[in-house]
């Protein structure tokens, strides 16, 4: 009965013979030692040296940084494209440019309204073109006469001012 209780244990029939009980527990023996080496040295199917897993995870951070700076290159040369676009449009007056860039910067959702923004956007004054305007002495406008007759300053010597202003 006692081998009737052990072959039942190792999951042999009732009618087991000695040898195969023997049999069975020196496979039992063979599987916890299997068992034991795959504790203490992984499959690498499943695990890789942590030193290799340290190399994969820098390159992978490395690339994933490198993606992310050529994104927020190209982004922001899209953004800086656009507002400049709606200030030379007079979409967007020059004091608020940053103000603009920086909500087109924040975050996607931030861009696409900026750029909806941009492109529905009425002039909201007329460019000034003082950055392309010449001043040449003698060619004041009737703004800069008036200007020149308060200060109290001749014509002629105001138009060099400005002249010597713009450089």
């Amino acid at each position: 009965t006692r081998l009737k209780a052990i072959a039942k244990a190792l999951g042999l029939s009732d009618d087991a013979t000695e040898a195969q009980i023997l049999t069975a527990i020196s496979k039992s023996g063979e599987d916890l030692e299997t068992a034991k080496a795959s504790a203490t040295t992984p499959s690498t199917k499943n695990f890789m040296p942590r030193a290799d897993y340290d190399a994969v995870l820098a390159r992978a951070t490395a690339a994933e940084g490198k993606v992310s700076e050529a994104e927020t290159a190209s982004r922001k040369s899209e953004v800086e494209t656009m507002i400049a676009s709606a200030v030379t449009a007079g979409k967007i007056t020059p004091g608020t440019k940053d103000h603009y860039v920086n909500l087109a910067m924040a975050s996607d959702d931030g861009f696409e309204e900026i750029k909806k923004l941009c492109s529905s956007m009425v002039p909201v004054a007329d460019p000034s073109k003082l950055d392309d305007a010449k001043i040449s002495e003698g060619n004041l406008s009737d703004d800069e006469k008036h200007m020149a007759a308060t200060l109290g300053v001749s014509e002629e010597d105001f138009a060099k001012q400005l002249a010597a202003d713009k450089g």
